[in-house]
């Protein structure tokens, strides 16, 4: 199935947002430039959600005119954040809508739904990947601000990354507390200290695990929050 590109013209702004690195999108040789930077976006995480927050500005202001329903990335080779396909297009090639900012929903388990949010592409992978095996619907999310866009009353319980840019894991649950939402949640980190657990005890968080993302310890304590919520 073919993939519509995205316009140069966009793919150009986004760079220019991402990295400062301006293109003409008339240079015959676009395509094979935008590709050598573009793997440099996805090297870094600030400037790959520039990047996506670019590309996701940019679809708003055009109202959509493109004629598809939204831009979808496969984050994990460049020329693929060229590249835009509708929902209902992938879903026939078998692919999760993986969105702007990051989100991923797999097919409906039947445990509940969790949400993950990780900056780390491989331990987002990693967890998505053991809870969907483990019988529940993922969403994922790669920061606190994205989780927030893509957080409802259908999340049963979160895995929240504690060291994220923008927003990290303990202020993302300070402020879904805050709104209301009083949602199970464990924090995860690489770093873990006195000071995180503390901080994290105060926001309400359900514990503290150490990395790796995926432990015993951690499938027990996902067993105990699915058990609470009856999921």
């Amino acid at each position: 199935m073919a993939i519509p590109t995205l316009p140069p013209e966009m793919i150009s702004r986004a760079l220019d947002d991402a990295l400062q690195v301006k293109i003409d999108p008339q240079d015959p040789e676009f395509e094979a430039r935008a590709r050598d930077v573009l793997a440099r976006v996805l090297e870094s995480t600030p400037a790959r959600l520039a990047y996506f927050d670019s590309i996701e500005r940019q679809w708003r202001d055009a109202d959509q005119s493109l004629g598809h329903e939204g831009p979808s990335y496969y984050p994990s080779e460049p020329g693929a954040l060229m590249r835009v396909e509708s929902s209902a297009a992938m879903e026939a090639d078998g692919l999760d809508r993986i969105g702007p900012t990051g989100w991923q929903e797999s097919e409906t388990g039947t445990r509940g739904t969790v949400l993950i949010v990780d900056d780390s592409a491989t331990d987002l992978y990693v967890l998505s990947t053991y809870m969907r095996d483990a019988g529940f619907t993922v969403r994922t999310a790669v920061d606190g601000w994205d989780a927030l866009a893509k957080f409802d009353s259908h999340v049963d319980f979160m895995l929240l990354d504690v060291s994220m840019p923008r927003m990290d894991g303990i202020e993302l649950l300070e402020m879904i507390h805050r709104r209301g939402h009083e949602v199970p949640a464990l924090m995860i980190t690489s770093h873990p200290s006195v000071e995180v657990q503390t901080r994290a005890e105060a926001a309400g968080a359900d514990g503290v695990l150490a990395k790796p993302a995926v432990s015993p310890e951690l499938r027990a304590r996902v067993e105990q929050l699915a058990l609470r919520v009856g999921a």
